[in-house]
């Protein structure tokens, strides 16, 4: 598992010059949990999923919650299937537990297989989307079973499963969630819609997809029936519950977040997102140009986690209407061209603030190249929009949760228990007044800390800077052949180009100080050939040293889920049979050269905004003429080191932006046919280059 609102800038204040605190107080016993310096302590002994409920500390079964639409036209309001692990003591009535719940689609079973195989399972009919909207009348169980009795006789089989075609164990990803199931919190997890096990389409980004997750929400909040089995034969309550529900996961896992947020669910208390999306055009979109080499995405995405809508057990024979559903999602996103149409405007929750009531703690990486930073500049806003406490924390991993690191000298997992603490079990720790923004630097890895984001930003003139450059796209695939077989870094790339596809300016800036926010590149421009369509116009920012050489940087590699290296640099305690975790922390690598931030915008809108609603329609160019652009860089929080300087590089297409040909052999663009790739040029007024950005000396 991308982008909103102008110029959002980090303010000045640092608290600390050696990292950021929070006040920590002690709690005794309370209602069967322990809590020491503010967080959860272990309460349970661990047993894996292979240990029956007779025997285990820790309760597993399975529901089915009923949500309030039939997306599949079977007559009956869908069930959506919920893995639930519950400790014992919460059960048996020793306390009220509160939940951890990750919405994250893949754990239940993906159907990886058909991604670019000829059984890709695409319709000839259309579909109207009001169709997903059908509702049936409830389902009314004739018998009720409370929490322990039902747990007594779950069966295993239900959460214990291979799944199929690729033999992964189901609900692979609980063990993250062991460090909180050990100190008292329940875990849910729950893929939603369509998804396998739960009935319904899956719909990557539409708002049912959402609201199948809310009802999860409203029956652990004591607020929606579930059933033990899809037949509906008996209703189960969630008696253990105390009624509080955290949410939060990793890229898809942290984007529902989000969007259940923005419905306002009662007993929702906070969210965590990591890596998450809050507005799924500017993931594979920006500024009015596709940025994912495809115009269609999350017709892929739906498919990818539809095991639900298969009619057979081996995911070859999909229910033809769903097959139909896909067929129209696909389309219409590749009608939009990277333009904010209709359908984008569906899959876009970072305007929908007005009914969020919780706090947040978003966690996102600055090295992010998959879901880029915008994506928590956008959600951040949202909840500062709507009054709510909001944390940011941008570490320099990329696209990757964050457990297991250290913010200074305190664990993240630690940080998070007691922000769990605090919100679900009401424990009076401070964690609510920790400063605004925690930034991990780019020079040693250390956090500082910031109050908020100001609202004012400098505009910088990058002089010495006379005449014209041209720039064609004309090399393009040569290039990308260089970068995708790993010749040239990521990086590197940029300085690497021919002449006539690239022009490097520099921009001189003090030593040591610090960019923070979104930068808005500004130049003048004229298209050789206007009538052409989807020309994109690329900005990098690089930092290089002075003199040319090596120096050290957070990098990652060449792939775009790549992540950074980490070496091993301590344990900590999980629990009582599951002994110690690893404490990881990251390791810079030797380059020459580092991205900073970059952004792309679409030849044909010029001078536009930030906001997504000014790409709705691109603008005839009329030839000769010349036009201004603004190029909103994604937000990064970066320092130059003494001896560096900044480069900007500007170019036609990014090889980050496109996808390769499937015979890897060949390494060349891949583009749908309906996709046009021009050979396009344009040439920059070298007068007009301005860069804006706030920065701390």
């Amino acid at each position: 598992m991308n982008k909103k609102v102008i110029l959002i800038l980090l303010i000045i204040s640092m608290f600390f010059s050696n990292g950021c605190s929070n006040d920590q107080r002690t709690e005794e016993n309370k209602d069967g949990l322990l809590f020491e310096d503010g967080m959860a302590q272990p309460i349970l002994t661990f047993s894996n999923t292979d240990v029956n409920n007779e025997e285990s500390e820790i309760l597993r079964f399975c529901v089915y919650v009923e949500t309030d639409h039939d997306t599949d036209a079977d007559g009956k309001n869908d069930l959506v299937k919920v893995f639930m692990q519950i400790p014992r003591k919460a059960v048996e009535g020793s306390y009220k537990a509160a939940t951890i719940y990750d919405p994250t689609p893949y754990p239940a079973g993906v159907t990886d297989n058909l991604i670019g195989d000829e059984l890709f399972p695409y319709a000839e009919d259309d579909f109207d989307y009001n169709d997903l909207y059908r509702q049936a009348p409830k389902r009314v169980a004739e018998e009720t079973i409370d929490t322990l009795s039902f747990a007594k006789q779950a069966d295993p089989s239900e959460y214990r499963y291979s799944i199929p075609i690729s033999g992964d164990s189901g609900y692979y990803n609980t063990h993250g969630y062991d460090y909180f199931l050990i100190r008292g919190f329940a875990i849910a997890i729950c893929c939603g819609i369509g998804t396998y096990g739960s009935e319904g389409f899956e719909l990557c980004g539409f708002d049912l997809e959402r609201d199948s997750h809310k009802c999860v929400v409203e029956w652990l909040a004591g607020d929606r029936t579930a059933f033990i089995d899809k037949e509906g034969s008996k209703a189960i309550a969630a008696d253990w519950s105390n009624g509080c529900v955290a949410m939060t996961g990793t890229s898809y896992g942290g984007t529902l977040p989000y969007e259940v947020a923005t419905t306002g669910v009662e007993g929702l208390k906070t969210i965590i997102p990591i890596a998450g999306i809050a507005n799924w055009y500017d993931y594979t979109n920006s500024q009015g140009i596709n940025t994912y080499g495809e115009y269609a995405y999350t017709d892929l995405l739906s498919s990818y986690n539809s095991g639900g809508d298969y009619l057979d057990d081996n995911y070859r024979v999909i229910d033809p209407t769903y097959a139909s559903f896909l067929k129209t999602l696909a389309e219409d996103e590749r009608e939009a061209k990277g333009l904010f149409t209709d359908i984008w405007k569906r899959f876009n929750y970072s305007d929908a603030y007005e009914k969020i009531n919780c706090p947040a703690l978003i966690v996102h990486g600055l090295n992010d190249f998959n879901v880029r930073t915008l994506q928590a500049e956008y959600m951040y806003n949202a909840f500062k929009k709507a009054n709510q406490n909001v944390k940011l924390l941008l570490h320099q991993d990329a696209h990757n949760y964050y457990y297991g690191k250290l913010i200074n000298d305190e664990l993240f997992d630690e940080l998070m228990n007691k922000w769990l603490s605090h919100y679900l079990y009401g424990v009076d720790n401070g964690i609510e007044n920790i400063p605004e923004i925690q930034v991990q630097s780019n020079i040693d890895g250390s956090f500082v800390c910031y109050d908020t984001y100001p609202s004012t930003s400098t505009v910088i003139k990058i002089s010495e800077n006379s005449g014209f450059s041209e720039i064609s796209s004309a090399s393009f695939e040569n290039f990308y052949k260089d970068y995708v077989s790993g010749k040239l870094f990521i990086d590197r790339y940029y300085l690497e180009q021919d002449e006539n596809m690239i022009k490097v300016f520099d921009i001189e800036v003090d030593d040591n100080s610090t960019i923070i926010g979104s930068p808005i590149v500004h130049l003048d421009i004229m298209v050789n050939d206007p009538e052409k369509d989807n020309m994109m116009l690329t900005a990098v920012l690089l930092d290089v040293k002075k003199d040319g050489g090596i120096f050290n940087a957070y990098m990652t590699g060449n792939l775009l889920n790549d992540i950074l290296p980490t070496k091993t640099i301590d344990e900590y305690f999980i629990g009582e049979n599951k002994g110690q975790g690893k404490i990881k922390q990251f390791v810079q690598s030797p380059t020459d050269v580092k991205a900073v931030t970059y952004g792309w915008t679409n030849l044909r809108t010029p001078d536009r905004g930030k906001s997504p609603a000014e790409y709705e329609s691109a603008q005839d160019l009329q030839k000769g003429e010349s036009y201004g652009y603004n190029i909103y860089l994604q937000p990064t929080v970066y320092t130059l080191a003494p001896g560096h300087i900044y480069k900007l590089a500007v170019l036609a297409q990014d090889p980050q932006r496109v996808l390769m040909d499937e015979n890897e052999s060949d390494a060349t663009p891949y583009y749908r046919d309906d996709y046009v790739n021009p050979e396009y040029s344009f040439i920059i007024d070298n007068s007009s280059l301005e860069i804006e950005f706030e920065q701390i000396n």
